[in-house]
């Protein structure tokens, strides 16, 4: 196998994972049905998601993960990626979380701070720099 196949074999699949944004809206609601991923608040100014991300991600001594990570990001106080209004609307809220590992906490919790949202759902997938 040629040094350039390898080289794309190593990096793959980071270099093909990147932010859906809103473009995915099925996908999303699909994994959002399995009610399998970890739902996480914005809680204390995101301080529950940095907690989070320590424990889960394995955060060792550089300050990176040593895993990756997927969870729902919602809003306090409105549970998960939805809720039924009063008037009987579906409304929908948050993000969905993806991490490569090797991510700096500090940096994580601004692209997920910077990727929160009120209105809607989304895809953020976060990069190792």
């Amino acid at each position: 196998m040629s040094t350039e196949v390898m080289s794309v074999l190593a990096e793959w699949p980071f270099t093909g994972a990147r932010s859906t944004g809103t473009n995915s809206q099925g996908l999303l609601w699909a994994l959002l049905a399995t009610s399998s991923i970890d739902e996480i608040s914005n809680a204390e100014d995101f301080a529950a998601v940095r907690r989070y991300i320590t424990s889960n991600g394995v955060v060792g001594a550089t300050g990176r993960t040593t895993v990756g990570l997927v969870f729902w990001l919602y809003p306090t106080g409105l549970h998960g990626p939805y809720h039924v209004s009063d008037e009987r609307v579906v409304e929908q809220h948050g993000v969905l979380i993806t991490m490569e590992p090797g991510v700096l906490i500090r940096e994580a919790v601004q692209e997920v701070r910077g990727s929160f949202r009120t209105d809607g759902i989304a895809h953020k997938h976060i990069v190792a720099s």
